[in-house]
């Protein structure tokens, strides 16, 4: 019951929460365990539609981890347009879609088609806008993941 409380209602709860006191020390690890596991969660979902969508080879995937290459600056430039702060909507889904875009260019080797483009972006603001099940999927896959971990 303390595990999923911590986690539900601390680390995945969808409001503006104000910590009760005994965490006040800790305030500022929670939050950067909520901003981690939101972006982790984000990324994971734009990665998976990314390669579904360009029907991307298992042979490919090894591209995805090697380091120094072009797509390890895509994934940079992905993750900070994910952590950085945004005040607009519209900004915040164009610089995604455009650092998704990158992102699967560098690993298909080749320009996205019209309708993998279009198809790529209409999944990345559904993302974005919480809409997309497989968001939602991720998304309580790792609460479970840290529920398991919490346990007391």
């Amino acid at each position: 019951v303390k595990g999923r409380g911590f986690v539900e209602g601390i680390l995945f709860t969808r409001t503006q929460l104000a910590l009760p006191e005994v965490f006040s020390l800790d305030a500022e690890r929670i939050g950067n365990i909520r901003n981690e596991a939101k972006c982790c969660v984000i990324a994971s979902a734009l990665v998976l539609h990314a390669g579904n969508i360009c029907k991307l080879k298992s042979s490919e995937l090894p591209a995805l981890l090697s380091p120094g290459s072009e797509v390890e600056e895509a994934k940079r430039v992905l993750f900070n347009e994910l952590r950085r702060k945004h005040f607009d909507q519209t900004e915040l889904e164009s610089n995604v879609t455009k650092s998704v875009y990158s992102l699967a260019t560098a690993v298909i080797e080749r320009d996205l088609s019209d309708g993998e483009r279009d198809a790529l972006s209409n999944h990345t603001n559904a993302v974005l806008r919480g809409n997309d099940p497989v968001l939602n999927l991720l998304d309580n896959r790792i609460q479970n993941y840290y529920k398991f971990a919490c346990k007391w």
